[in-house]
């Protein structure tokens, strides 16, 4: 898939994503097996795979939601929920006052509607943990956090990813 979020091309190997996201190249080929990762990475006509930024923060918050307790399954589907909220606040901490950072929390409850095992997961977003929003078990992501916690070596894709938005904001004015 293209990366139109940052516009980086597939450059980093298995072993470059390991570093960057701390999932190994064993734990990528498990995770590939089973299905999690596999709209991720372009694999070369060599059968070799290679990742962009994106597919690198979005396996990162994975592994990040896996490690705090959530069943990949749900992680997959938290990182592609909560991605552009915990940008907006990594660009906010760089860059500030270049961004409006959007939603702080993300609650995942199960729909009351559905059962959990056919994926039926309602995200509620808000900003305060005092709104009183929370009143069912699920659970509770903070992009902020998130976006603080994200290793150095995301620093300059996240540069150029505000170096676009500033591009864009700029091709608007004239």
């Amino acid at each position: 898939m293209p990366d139109f979020l940052f516009n980086s091309e597939p450059h980093l190997s298995p072993a470059q994503l390991a570093d960057v996201t701390g999932l190994g190249a064993d734990m990528q080929r498990d995770w590939r097996r089973r299905g999690y990762i596999e709209n991720l990475g372009t694999q070369s006509d060599k059968g070799r795979w290679l990742y962009d930024w994106y597919d690198a923060f979005i396996i990162y918050l994975m592994r990040q939601m896996y490690e705090g307790g959530c069943e990949l399954s749900r992680a997959q589907l938290f990182a592609a929920t909560i991605y552009e909220d915990v940008l907006s606040y990594a660009i906010e901490a760089r860059f500030p006052g270049k961004v409006a950072p959007r939603c702080r929390y993300h609650h995942f409850f199960k729909d009351p509607r559905g059962r959990v095992e056919d994926g039926n997961w309602v995200a509620r977003p808000f900003n305060s943990l005092e709104s009183g929003k929370i009143r069912s078990v699920g659970f509770l992501v903070d992009c902020s956090g998130l976006a603080n916690d994200l290793p150095g070596k995301f620093d300059l894709a996240i540069a150029s990813l505000n170096n676009s938005i500033e591009r864009d904001i700029e091709g608007r004015k004239g």
